[in-house]
């Protein structure tokens, strides 16, 4: 579960950029957070992955008040969570399945464990055929893929996606949102961050919307809904799991070499406009792993 009680967010500069949030996100559910740039949502997402620590107010995320939580163990926090960034993030000097393999040698898994593993994620992405692939060598699709699988390997309980479809098209952005949508209905809360409307109007699912660093409305996704525009009406036919649409784009819509990587838009400030330096941040690193397969910390 993730809760917010009276949250507020007041960087030194004096700007508040979150203020006074109450909500609270079951286990298992699906969220789209949505709203102008600068009205907060980056702030949101950094307080649910303790970059940042509420100015008042306790943030709670699967047991951990991260408003007193020891710097010790933020590390071990953050086993509970998967983040998706827009520009993917991945290790150039790496393969696919050196990329997914990395998150499960951070926590120090056995080769056995990190095997089975990142051979079951490829599968669950579609990404089987492409293990020996470096980044460059893939589609912006396909590395978002890749991204996600990395996510997912530890098996956290919320996975976080900031602009998963940022970079994409449609047709990718369509494949990204099955996958995301596979991964919820196996337990794994997922929250999403997005400024796109048509991808909020394609399913049904809670929405938050921002403004002004308060939350505006909160609703199920049937409220928030204008008709779907044919291109996903098209994409998503009566009778057809979320699986076989997720294979059907792949197989029919999704072209590795539609999109070199040098097209796709590599200028990303994963921070709103109100996300400025602060003093309680403690980054999203990624950690190597310490020669004895146990990263510092962790």
């Amino acid at each position: 579960m993730i809760e917010f009680v009276n949250v507020s967010k007041t960087y030194e500069t004096g700007n508040r950029a979150v203020k006074d949030i109450n909500l609270r996100i079951h286990d298992g559910e699906f969220v789209f957070f949505t709203g102008r740039s600068g009205s907060g949502k980056s702030t949101l997402i950094k307080l649910i992955t303790r970059e940042l620590k509420p100015t008042e107010g306790d943030v709670i995320v699967s047991g951990w008040n991260l408003s007193s939580i020891r710097q010790r163990d933020i590390p071990r926090f953050r086993r509970n969570i998967g983040v998706v960034f827009q520009d993917f993030r991945l290790l150039n000097d790496r393969n696919v399945y050196e990329n997914i393999a990395f998150a499960q040698r951070v926590i120090g898994a056995s080769k056995r464990e990190i095997r089975e593993n990142v051979t079951e994620m490829l599968k669950l992405t579609g990404l089987s055929a492409k293990y020996k692939n470096m980044p460059y060598q893939l589609s912006g699709g396909e590395q978002q893929r890749v991204a996600i699988a990395r996510a997912l390997i530890n098996r956290p309980s919320v996975i976080l996606a900031d602009e998963p479809t940022g970079n994409l098209d449609e047709k990718n952005s369509i494949e990204i949102m099955n996958l995301l949508l596979d991964i919820n209905e196996m337990g794994t809360t997922v929250v999403v961050i997005t400024h796109s409307r048509e991808l909020v109007e394609s399913v049904d699912k809670r929405v938050i919307v921002m403004e002004k660093g308060s939350v505006i409305r909160d609703t199920n996704g049937e409220d928030m809904r204008r008709p779907i525009s044919a291109f996903f009406s098209d994409y998503r036919p009566t009778g057809r799991s979320r699986r076989e649409r997720s294979v059907r784009v792949q197989e029919e819509v999704y072209r590795p070499e539609e999109k070199a990587v040098s097209e796709l838009h590599p200028e990303y400030n994963a921070n709103d406009a109100a996300d400025l330096i602060d003093t309680d941040e403690v980054p999203w690193e990624a950690e190597e792993p310490a020669a004895n397969g146990r990263s510092a910390g962790v």
